[in-house]
């Protein structure tokens, strides 16, 4: 019996991520056994360890199509307890799956308080063009950070639904208008 999971295990426990990754790399050739226990292994890991283990294996260059979906759902449930997850969603998700996680996206833009973060999902609610996320983008366009606040406008008018204007036209409207709002419409 082959020692790779063993040390596998051992790397994940221990953090010592450079090594799983090198262990990992070849996720594809392993079995589908191996595969199913190394998801349970990452999905145990500490936050840093599964942080930095699924972005790697849900990336396009180790995408392995029989446990893809199975990563990419581990990823989301991760997400709804550590909101810095929702960045490995953002990258390696297809649309569908991207709008399918909405509900967590809102969730995350009403709660985070990291701007990184937060600007991340903005410009990915914009660039896949979610509609349904149109009036929890208009609430940036009233913050004082002025990179949230033109993230959420380039974003309404990369979606450009008639909800989007209309929030934009509203946002013209008061003390917060600004060049990237008069632009936009």
């Amino acid at each position: 019996m082959s020692d790779f999971l063993p040390h596998v295990k051992k790397c994940i426990k221990t953090g010592k991520i450079g090594q799983a990754k090198k262990l990992l790399s070849n996720i594809r050739d392993r079995h589908l056994e191996e595969k199913e226990e190394i998801l349970e292994m990452v999905a145990l890991a500490s936050d840093k360890t599964a942080l930095d283990l699924l972005s790697f294996l849900t990336s396009d260059a180790q995408k392995d199509s029989q446990i893809h979906d199975r990563l990419i759902q581990l990823v989301t449930d991760r997400a709804h307890l550590n909101y810095s997850f929702v960045l490995i969603l953002l990258q390696n998700a297809d649309r569908s799956t991207i709008i399918h996680a909405t509900p967590l996206l809102k969730h995350i833009l009403s709660k985070e308080t990291d701007k990184e973060l937060l600007s991340n999902v903005i410009r990915a609610s914009g660039k896949i063009k979610i509609k349904q996320m149109v009036e929890d983008l208009a609430e940036f366009i009233f913050y004082d950070d002025l990179k949230l606040k033109s993230d959420a406008v380039n974003a309404m008018e990369r979606i450009g639904t008639s909800q989007a204007l209309e929030k934009l036209k509203q946002a013209a409207k008061t003390e917060k208008c600004d060049q990237d709002i008069l632009d936009a419409i």
